[in-house]
C-alpha cells in the first residue's frame, strides 16, 4: 500500500514537471485571442458565437451557423454544365480592353482548318525554346496536293 501511494506521488510529480516543460515550449499567444483578466489570473477566450456568425455572414453571406449543404446535386450539375456549354458554344468577351474574345469550339476548328497551325520550330532536345524576338522566321510551307486541299470556311458569324 505504501509503495502504491509512493508510486502515485512520484508519477504526479513527474507529470507536473512534464506539464511545465510543455508549457515552456508552447508558441506565443495568438494575437486574435482576447486576454481577459480575472481575479484568479489571465484567461484567454476567442470571439463569441455571435461575433463569429457576424464575421462569417459578412464574409460569405447567408447564415454562417447553419451548414451550407448541397440540396439538389443534379440541378447544380445541370447549372454547371449549362455554364460550361455557354462558354464553349457562344462568343464572349474575355477582356474588352485587350480585345480578347472566346469563340465557339466549332468556329475555332474551322479557323484552324482554314489557316493551319502556326509553324513553330522545335527546339533541339535538352534545350529550351528561344525567346520570340530571336526565334527564326517560320519556314514557308508547300501547298498540299489537290486531293488534300481544304475549302475555307465562311467568314460570316452566326448569331
Amino acid at each position: 500500500m505504501i509503495s502504491g501511494i509512493a508510486l502515485h506521488l512520484v508519477l504526479y510529480g513527474l507529470y507536473k514537471v512534464f506539464d511545465d516543460l510543455a508549457e515552456k515550449r508552447n508558441p506565443p499567444q495568438n494575437p486574435m485571442m482576447q486576454v481577459e483578466k480575472h481575479g484568479d489570473g489571465n484567461t484567454m477566450s476567442a470571439e463569441t458565437q455571435a461575433e463569429t456568425a457576424k464575421r462569417l455572414n459578412k464574409t460569405f453571406g447567408g447564415n454562417a451557423l447553419d451548414p451550407m449543404l448541397q440540396i439538389d446535386d443534379a440541378h447544380d450539375m445541370d447549372v454547371m454544365r449549362q455554364s460550361q456549354n455557354t462558354q464553349m458554344e457562344q462568343y464572349q468577351w474575355m477582356n474588352k480592353g485587350t480585345g480578347n474574345v472566346r469563340i465557339p469550339i466549332d468556329r475555332a476548328m474551322e479557323l484552324i482548318v482554314e489557316r493551319g497551325l502556326p509553324n513553330v520550330p522545335m527546339p533541339p532536345p535538352g534545350k529550351t525554346a528561344a525567346p520570340a524576338a530571336s526565334a527564326p522566321a517560320p519556314s514557308t510551307t508547300t501547298n498540299p496536293p489537290a486531293s488534300q486541299t481544304v475549302k475555307p470556311a465562311s467568314q460570316t458569324v452566326k448569331n
